[in-house]
């Protein structure tokens, strides 16, 4: 007897009705009971891989980055099987890594009909990179609440709604790395409202050019004691906006800044002054600065090592105490720097070094934006 057909999507698979009728019908057949509740289990089934959240027959990708490229589509990373992009995606599963950068004006009302609340029910991800436009800042908030294994997050974005979202939620606990910059801050002030003890971000990673800076001075009131390694990338001279939330990091043990813009001496040697006088935490025991070459080379360089030791606050450790350099490329690292950790230094360097050098360094995850090489 055929009961069910599976073919037809619009079939009303397990009216109660028509199953309490039939288990009525045979409720002296223990076989055919049996059968029958096997029935209805592939009905549900059938019901739930018709809905839009159900994974269950859809393809699955560890690693996906959509990148829209301006009169070079054939260049995408991505080639899904079909002509319309975002339905593709909607019918696909992610389970760690996600990059979606809109950037290009081919898809300039992309943030509008970009399915955003799709990465929410990929809920295994672990890093999150954006850039391009969102539609609200709710529109993030809302799905970072919904992915527990969060361990990274990278946002360089644009928001049509700046308005803060009032509704709370609970950050991944896993979160070690929070990426922000040129663009985005806006961001802040919603993780500023968070609960303190669900706020523990390792890495905190900075590229300042023009934005409001008032978010991040927002957030590390709330939430700088969790943050141990800070990295800022200074496209215009900010220390005097930068510095109030530098003395809200007090809990900090690598400060690195790396100043990427044109200036005269002078001009380095008061910011590296004010962000130095800036720090208050205790626990520091890096101070690293980063410049575009300096005329006078390794000369100017030691000068400003010694302005940034003096200018520094914290008590001296006699047993640990805070090692601070500075270092004004031109072209290859000094000889003999010690490198704590590879890929962020990596990944600093490629900041400050002449195009024709970045290529020596291996520094394959470093963006300045989400799936795009380094300018």
């Amino acid at each position: 007897m055929d009961l069910l057909s599976l073919s037809n999507p619009e079939t009303p698979f397990g009216v109660p009705e028509i199953l309490d009728r039939i288990i009525d019908l045979l409720r002296h057949s223990k076989d055919d009971l049996l059968a029958v509740a096997l029935i209805d289990a592939i009905a549900e089934l059938a019901q739930l891989s018709r809905s839009p959240t159900c994974t269950i027959l859809r393809p699955t990708y560890q690693s996906v980055t959509i990148l829209a490229l301006a009169g070079d589509s054939d260049a995408t990373p991505l080639a899904p099987p079909s002509d319309n992009l975002f339905s593709f995606i909607q019918k696909i599963v992610v389970t760690h890594s996600i990059a979606v950068n809109l950037d290009s004006k081919v898809l300039e009302d992309a943030s509008v009909s970009f399915p955003w609340s799709i990465i929410a029910s990929w809920t295994t991800l672990t890093d999150l990179c954006l850039s391009g436009a969102l539609p609200s800042i709710a529109t993030l908030a809302d799905g970072l609440v919904e992915l527990p294994e969060l361990e990274s997050i990278e946002v360089d974005v644009d928001y049509l709604d700046v308005s803060i979202p009032t509704s709370g939620g609970r950050i991944s606990s896993r979160l070690r790395s929070l990426s922000l910059g040129p663009r985005g801050y806006g961001l802040l002030s919603w993780l500023a409202g968070l609960e303190t003890q669900h706020m523990y971000i390792q890495t905190l990673s900075l590229k300042i050019d023009r934005d409001q800076l008032l978010p991040l001075q927002v957030f590390s009131g709330y939430h700088g004691g969790n943050v141990e390694y800070f990295t800022a990338t200074l496209y215009a001279n900010r220390a005097s906006d930068l510095a109030p939330c530098l003395r809200a990091l007090t809990e900090v043990y690598e400060f690195e800044f790396y100043l990427k813009y044109a200036t005269s001496s002078r001009g380095y040697s008061t910011c590296i002054r004010s962000l130095a006088s800036s720090i208050t935490s205790a626990c520091a025991q890096t101070l690293t600065f980063y410049t575009p070459p300096l005329p006078e080379g390794e000369l100017e360089a030691s000068q400003l090592n010694l302005l940034a030791k003096n200018a520094l606050n914290i008590p001296d450790d006699e047993e640990e105490p805070c090692s601070i350099s500075v270092y004004g490329y031109s072209g290859a690292p000094p000889p003999g720097l010690k490198i704590r950790n590879d890929h962020r230094l990596a990944a600093g360097l490629e900041n400050i070094l002449p195009s024709g050098t970045r290529q020596s360094i291996a520094n394959p995850l470093r963006a300045d934006h989400c799936g795009a090489a380094a300018p």
